[in-house]
């Protein structure tokens, strides 16, 4: 299989603080869902996301984790799905939108856990969603350059930007219906609704 037949799986990007999950924990399913957005216009049926959830008495429920996804669980997750790699990350920083924050960044490759990925990316939303789409765009394979022209948001203001992930969080929650995940290990009680 060469590198132009993979696909990728993002996880929610975990939330490590409770500010930021009191305030922004829309950014854990959104960030992901704006990745695959940008790259499917260059790489159709490539890039795949989810939010996470599980059953709890008889009820479908949205799991927020508070940290990292280990390499081998984020690999057994993905791997089980049929996916040939997985990007996984965690957020840490101020809840209230436009706010700088940071990303742990993680990818690997499911099979032989191989690191494709580990990095430290800092800055707001848009500073954010570019330096990923750069580092993942050399898997897909796409130069940096092609990559991050991909994001095309329509405001300059990383608050104005976050209001509107924010609100197309609220229509991912109440028409999708999430990945499964029997052991939710790290995982938060699920957010409301």
């Amino acid at each position: 299989m060469t590198s132009n037949d993979r696909k990728i799986l993002i996880l929610p990007f975990a939330l490590e603080n409770d500010e930021l999950r009191r305030g922004a924990e829309y950014l854990g399913r959104q960030l992901p869902v704006l990745l695959r957005n940008c790259f499917e216009k260059a790489r159709p049926g490539r890039v795949v996301t989810s939010p996470i959830a599980t059953e709890r008495n008889g009820e479908r429920v949205w799991l927020v984790h508070s940290e990292l996804w280990s390499d081998e669980a984020a690999a057994k997750f993905a791997g089980e799905r049929g996916y040939d790699a997985v990007v996984f990350g965690a957020l840490s920083g101020p809840g209230r939108p436009g706010a700088e924050r940071i990303l742990k960044l993680r990818a690997i490759l499911t099979r032989d856990r191989k690191v494709l990925v580990d990095k430290l990316v800092t800055g707001d939303v848009f500073r954010i969603t570019r330096r990923v789409l750069e580092s993942m765009g050399l898997y897909l394979p796409m130069t940096p350059k092609d990559a991050i022209a991909l994001f095309e948001p329509q405001t300059t203001s990383a608050e104005a930007f976050e209001h509107y992930l924010a609100g197309l969080d609220e229509l991912l929650v109440l028409r999708s219906e999430g990945m499964d995940c029997g052991d939710p290990a790290g995982a938060l009680e699920p957010f409301e609704t």
